[in-house]
């Protein structure tokens, strides 16, 4: 930060707050009468919510990051991670695994799980007296897509820690140097012992007595076991580190303003949803 206050000595927080405003992402302003517009870059900017809805429902949308473009060199007998399945087959993978993640499912099968959670993290909190909230956030989002997933059988703890690995490492293309093989070997060796500690024993318990949860719908729908790593990988980037980024943020306005910081202790589900 470029602020500081003398008046506050270590080890407080060193940026002057009173200069900060609501806002923590970069000011930029969109123009409302504009729902679409092509840019001067040959960007096209769709702002309109049916517009966007529309077009990211059409079958000529194509799924662009998360290394997609490594899609085209996977073998044709595997299935396509759920993130990369375009058109009909999106749509049927969609709807069979919607009933792990709709809103009543949460409320029967996850929300006593995500209170008890939460108390247990916050526990550890009051012990220590300290923590660092985005591993706890963490922590808290890997427990409970875990459970939704089927990841619940790992031969060690620390899961958190070890998703958190290699969701950390930079994409880099190949290469023959150094740093580069260095970077290929360290994620190799993260996703090996994610599968060895944590998916492959999920695996051999779910083939053994199969429960409502997305490994055993992967196996009733006769993937293999590199297919369902692959999967379990998507839900970690794509359920486990967004969740915890949230968190991250809601708590964030919540420490700073204190009138959401009461809505959420005290307001109904409704209002808190809304806010």
């Amino acid at each position: 930060s470029n602020y500081t206050n003398k008046n506050i000595s270590s080890p407080a927080c060193p940026i002057y707050h009173q200069h900060l405003s609501e806002q923590f992402t970069a000011e930029l302003v969109e123009p409302v009468d504009c729902p679409i517009e092509k840019g001067s870059f040959g960007v096209w900017h769709i702002r309109g919510y049916k517009k966007a809805q529309a077009v990211l429902r059409s079958d000529c949308v194509r799924q662009a990051g998360f290394q997609a473009e490594m899609l085209d060199k996977l073998p044709n007998y595997m299935n396509p991670p759920i993130l990369f399945l375009e058109g009909k087959l999106h749509q049927k993978q969609r709807r069979q695994t919607a009933k792990f993640f709709t809103p009543r499912t949460t409320d029967r099968q996850y929300r006593q799980l995500m209170q008890d959670f939460s108390e247990e993290i916050v526990a550890d909190f009051k012990r220590a007296g300290r923590a660092d909230l985005s591993q706890m956030s963490m922590d808290m989002a890997v427990g409970v897509a875990a459970q939704v997933v089927g990841l619940t059988d790992s031969r060690r703890k620390g899961m958190s820690g070890r998703i958190d690995r290699f969701l950390q490492q930079s994409p880099t293309d190949f290469g023959w140097g150094f740093r580069q093989i260095k970077s290929f070997l360290r994620t190799q060796f993260d996703l090996l012992r994610f599968y060895l500690l944590d998916v492959q024993p999920a695996i051999k318990a779910r083939q053994a007595a199969p429960k409502e949860d997305v490994i055993s719908h992967l196996l009733a729908s006769h993937y293999t076991n590199v297919e369902i790593m692959t999967e379990c990988i998507t839900y970690g980037a794509a359920g486990m580190v967004t969740t915890r980024e949230f968190i991250g943020v809601a708590m964030w306005h919540c420490l700073k303003n204190p009138e959401l910081h009461q809505l959420m202790l005290n307001a109904d589900q409704k209002t808190r949803y809304a806010f």
